[in-house]
Order: structure tokens, then C-alpha cells, then sequence
């Protein structure tokens, strides 16, 4: 059986249901004022947030994303975005495991049969929680066949929240060379996870390592053997809910600028704090038309409107990701002697906007220009 951990070791209900986008929004910012007051202690101690995880599971917020044809809200991504800012605001570590979650859930969304939908997003409806894993290419996961039996072994990177999940996707790569994403439950026979994440920021987030002993898998536990060749939505969802948790992150640091109320009257430190204040809305304001961008690719699903979603979501998570590091200095500038007290514990913002930004900008970069390519004679 796969490490369990204490999350594992309650009975939970069946997580409520939310009606609304607006039911979504308020749910979160209750969670939010629970997650607050004990952040940044379970940061300097590394203690995971088991009681608050559990509130995420039983909240609703994991089935939100889950489309109307199967009993979900179908939210929109302004929304979702905002949940998960708000959130992070609070606890980007719980945030960042969220994160990981829908992603999973997106993939599910396109890649997916009919009934993989059906079953697995009941159980995010229902509170369970899906977490995924990085696919490096000197970690590939080997995929084997016998008859209706698949069989998986190797190991794998997790994202965030991997020990606290309750199904994992993992991405495994079968004799023919393709990639599969196979989603495991956490009793699965031949499934460890190790907590070994090593980070001086968002140090709870239950990331780890999955190693895979001849488990064996029926074929319902494949997502996307159908469905190839095409275009999605998934990359720019993804980018989008990362910068989501870097405004998060960056609302916070902000809000820990004013702490020092003489310091915070002083003309100069003022005039800064506007500037943030003005960058910070920017950023927010792109994050919103980004999630516009979104939500017409996830409808009209074609080349130009993934390619635009693509190129939106990307630049916003570059920018989110310079705020939440500019934001996260300017603390030390603006907070007064305040900041450098060990039990203020400020430099935890700058430690966690670096830990996220763990994707290369350059890549990024890259990737945009080549969004852009250039016309023939250039």
C-alpha cells in the first residue's frame, strides 16, 4: 500500500455542494480567514495544514471546475482565478497543491472519455483530491501491457499536494515511445510516496516523490488514449492558475508594507507603496482579460483561440511572477525594522515567490516568441 498520510487517516463527509460562481467566491474567502492566522507559522515549522486541507476537501472548492454536464458549476476562469488568488493570499502552499489539483482536472477535461469524466469529476464533486506529477525526461515512468492489465513502474517528481492526494496522475511512457497520463489512487498496491520535498519556500505544500512498483492499472485508469493530435487548453490553464498564486502571493507581501504605521506616513516609502499599488492592479487587470482569453478557447476550441489564450496566459504569468518577486523585496524596504524580525517572519513572501517561479523565464520567453514567428524576409 502507498504512504498514507494523516489527511488519509480521517473519515471525511461528502464535501458540499456550491451552486454558484458567487457561492465559490464566498466559500473561498472563509477558507481564506481560517488558512491566515496560522501561515506563517506552519511555514517556519513545516507543518503541514492537515485541518485546513481537510476543510479544502469538504468545502466544495475541489468539484468547482467540473463542467455542467456532469452536476458541476462549470465556472468561469475570471472566477476560479480569483478563488485561487484569494487563497494564496492567505497560504500559497495550500494554494499551490489547489493548483496542481485543477490542473489534473483540466486534463481530464480534454483528454478524457466520456465516462472518465463522469467518475473521476463525481469525486472531485465529492471532496476527493487529484494532484499530478512533473515528467522529466531522465524520469519517465515505463508502461507495460498484458492483456487488460497495464502495469507501471519507475519514479517520478511530484507536484504539490501529492501527499495528501487521493488519486495521482502520473505521466507514463509505453513501448511504442507515447506518453500516457495514468491517474492511481493513493491505496494502489505498489504505490510510495516520499516525502522528501526540499525547498526554503512554500515548504508545505505535500509535494514529494512517487515511486511506482509493478502497479497494476486497468485500462479505465488511462486518461487520453483517444484523444490526440489536437490542440488544448491545458498549457495556458495552467500558466494562468500559477500566476493566479503569484498575485496571491503578492497581495500579501503588499498588505505586509503597511504593518509599521509610522513608517508607512513617511512620504517617500508612500509614494512606493503606490507604485506597487498601480502594478499590482495591472497585473490583477491582465490576469482577468487572460481568463477571458480562457474561457473562449475552452468554447471554441481552435487553433486561434488557443494560440491567443496561450500567448495571454503566458505573458501574465511572467508578469504576475515579477510582481510577486518585486512585491516580495519592496517588504524589506517599506516594512521598517519590522522586517527583519525572525518571528515577523516577511522574508517567508520572498522565499515563496521564488520557490513558484520555478519555471525558467527564458523558456517562457521563448515560447512566446515562437507564438510570434517571424514573417518570411525578416
Amino acid at each position: 500500500m502507498g504512504t498514507v498520510s494523516q489527511l488519509h487517516d480521517r473519515n471525511r463527509p461528502p464535501a458540499i455542494r456550491i451552486g454558484t460562481e458567487e457561492d465559490a467566491i464566498a466559500v473561498a474567502r472563509d477558507l481564506a480567514g481560517r488558512l491566515r492566522p496560522g501561515a506563517s507559522e506552519r511555514d517556519i515549522e513545516r507543518r503541514h495544514a492537515l485541518e485546513e486541507l481537510e476543510a479544502l476537501c469538504s468545502s466544495g472548492l475541489l468539484g468547482i471546475s467540473a463542467p455542467a454536464e456532469v452536476d458541476g458549476i462549470d465556472i468561469s476562469n475570471g472566477m476560479l482565478v480569483e478563488v485561487l488568488a484569494t487563497l494564496a493570499e492567505a497560504d500559497p502552499s495550500v494554494a499551490d497543491l489547489y493548483c496542481s489539483h485543477l490542473r489534473v482536472l483540466e486534463i481530464l477535461r480534454w483528454e478524457g472519455s466520456d465516462e472518465q469524466q463522469k467518475a473521476y469529476f463525481e469525486r472531485a464533486l465529492q471532496g476527493d483530491l487529484f494532484a499530478g506529477c512533473a515528467a522529466p525526461a531522465d524520469e519517465a515512468v515505463s508502461l507495460t501491457q498484458n492483456g487488460s492489465i497495464f502495469r507501471a513502474e519507475g519514479r517520478q517528481r511530484a507536484h504539490a499536494g501529492v501527499m495528501f492526494a487521493d488519486w495521482i496522475a502520473v505521466t507514463a511512457r509505453d513501448a511504442s515511445g507515447r506518453d500516457d497520463i495514468v491517474l492511481i489512487n493513493h491505496q494502489a498496491e505498489g504505490l510510495t510516496v516520499i516525502d522528501d520535498w526540499d525547498s526554503f519556500g512554500q515548504r508545505t505544500t505535500g509535494g514529494g516523490t512517487v515511486v511506482l512498483q509493478n502497479l497494476a492499472l486497468g485500462s479505465d485508469a488511462l486518461i487520453g488514449a483517444r484523444k490526440r493530435h489536437r490542440s488544448t487548453s491545458i498549457a495556458p490553464f495552467a500558466d494562468l492558475m500559477h500566476a493566479a498564486v503569484d498575485v496571491g502571493i503578492a497581495r500579501a507581501a503588499f498588505a505586509d508594507t503597511a504593518e509599521p504605521a509610522l513608517a508607512a506616513h513617511e512620504p517617500a516609502r508612500m509614494l512606493r507603496r503606490g507604485r506597487l499599488a498601480v502594478r499590482l492592479e495591472a497585473v490583477a487587470a491582465m490576469l482577468e482579460r487572460s481568463a477571458r482569453q480562457l474561457d473562449m478557447a475552452q468554447v471554441n476550441a481552435d487553433e486561434t483561440s488557443i494560440r491567443t489564450a496561450s500567448l495571454s496566459a503566458m505573458a501574465t504569468r511572467i508578469e504576475a511572477r515579477e510582481t510577486a518577486g518585486c512585491l516580495a523585496d519592496a517588504v524589506f524596504d517599506l516594512a521598517g525594522e519590522a522586517a527583519i524580525r525572525i518571528d515577523a517572519n516577511l522574508d517567508r513572501h520572498w522565499r515563496n515567490a521564488r520557490a513558484h517561479a520555478r519555471s525558467d523565464i527564458d523558456v517562457l520567453l521563448q515560447q512566446l516568441g515562437g507564438l510570434y514567428p517571424a514573417k518570411p524576409g525578416e
